[in-house]
């Protein structure tokens, strides 16, 4: 993400957004319950081998 240099409040929140990544039930999370199985089943059709958070 791009944020405009001296646009600290936009930066600020952007971060601020960014360290809930990792935090219980964040992004991470989040998008692991809705694709994790969905791309572990998909590629493994075609004998990719994928890990997931290991």
């Amino acid at each position: 993400m791009a944020v405009k240099e001296g646009n600290e409040e936009l930066l600020e929140q952007a971060n601020a957004f960014i360290d809930t990544f990792n935090d219980e039930g964040g992004m991470y999370e989040q998008l692991a319950e809705t694709w994790d199985e969905l791309l572990l089943e998909e590629l493994g059709r075609y004998g990719l081998e994928f890990y997931i958070n290991e």
